[in-house]
């Protein structure tokens, strides 16, 4: 009932990482840029208050589905309520076992695991979809925050992450 997924520029120069606890209802966000670290915490209520600052999704079930990684999964349309926004195509499978696990980002009354998603912060759209689905064993410290990681508020965390599109994306 843990998720620590991280996205990584080349050389690992530029790193965000999102570690959920599904069980506690606490959600981190790491953001590693250069040698500056900087991490925040929420629990449920601050980090849908979090996600109440961006842009809202109306959820519409379709009927289709896709097999991703060997799993069946269906297909829902998330139509942004910023209707210059596109439309986007979610793939969730309700098989790999992980139930209510999207509390903790913009589409959390989707129902099943998103294996194949898109998602639109500061600007930039991002495709994700999963190549593989391994369960093996892993160290609890795994879930945990560095040392390494200056603690800060939701605030701060999203001035940091304004300041990393406006560096590395818009220029």
């Amino acid at each position: 009932n843990k998720l620590h997924s991280s996205i990584k520029s080349e050389y690992d120069m530029l790193t965000t990482d999102f570690i959920v606890d599904n069980t506690q209802k606490e959600f981190a966000q790491l953001l590693k840029n250069m040698s500056k670290r900087s991490a925040m915490k929420m629990n449920i209520d601050e980090t849908k208050r979090w996600f109440d600052t961006m842009p809202g999704y109306r959820l519409e079930k379709t009927n289709e589905t896709k097999l991703i990684c060997g799993y069946k999964c269906y297909k829902t349309i998330a139509h942004p309520t910023d209707a210059s926004k596109p439309k986007i195509d979610i793939y969730a499978t309700r098989t790999i076992g992980l139930d209510n696990s999207n509390w903790w980002n913009p589409y959390g009354e989707l129902d099943g695991f998103m294996m194949a998603y898109d998602i639109e912060q500061y600007g930039i759209c991002m495709r994700m979809k999963a190549k593989r689905v391994c369960f093996e064993k892993v160290e609890p410290n795994e879930f945990d925050i560095p040392e390494a990681y200056t603690m800060t508020d939701a605030r701060t965390m999203q001035g940091l992450l304004t300041e990393v599109v406006e560096t590395y994306v818009k220029k």
